[in-house]
């Protein structure tokens, strides 16, 4: 634990460290509020669009090493 906080700390000197946590909690801070503001159904609509978006985004860079891998234990060809 004490190996991992002082990690931490020295990742606060770098901008692109903050920036990221920033980004983080902003994120989850709004959606957050989303579910106190929308409804159940309409909270749950959002955030399984926000999924989606990014199952979509992994398959989009996971389906060539997928191709690849499939075609090398000689399933697809």
């Amino acid at each position: 634990m004490k190996q991992w906080f002082e990690e931490f700390k020295r990742s606060w000197h770098d901008k692109s460290f903050v920036c990221s946590m920033a980004a983080f909690v902003l994120g989850y801070g709004a959606l957050a509020l989303l579910g106190l503001l929308l409804s159940d159904k309409l909270f749950l609509a959002v955030v399984c669009g926000i999924a989606g978006w990014q199952l979509a985004a992994w398959a989009s860079g996971l389906g060539p090493e997928l191709l690849q891998l499939l075609q090398r234990l000689k399933i697809l060809r």
